[in-house]
């Protein structure tokens, strides 16, 4: 069974080490997921598929500034508020100095 896969793979051009080296581009999601922690990553994704692309960059400013010590800031969407102190709680986000 094996050989029959890895020739069928062979056929269409696919190799079992195929290793892309894909960099996702600079962005706010990824300046704010290099300071969280996997366990907190895993609880912020879910959330963060739902929220349509501009207000993602808006919720991920505003956690970066509560990690960087500037408390939680007020975002001027009442549901993006709700959303940040959510996160806030569940991932006992602190500021990181």
């Amino acid at each position: 069974m094996k050989k029959t896969i890895s020739e069928l793979t062979t056929a269409i051009g696919v190799t079992e080490n195929h290793k892309t080296d894909f960099v996702y581009p600079p962005s706010v999601q990824g300046d704010l997921f290099n300071h969280l922690k996997p366990e907190q990553q895993e609880r912020v994704k879910p959330i963060l598929r739902i929220v349509k692309r501009p207000y993602q960059v808006t919720l991920c400013i505003a956690l970066l500034d509560c990690l960087e010590g500037n408390g939680i800031q007020p975002i001027d969407n009442p549901m993006l508020d709700m959303i940040q102190r959510i996160i806030i709680e569940a991932c006992n986000l602190r500021p990181l100095r």
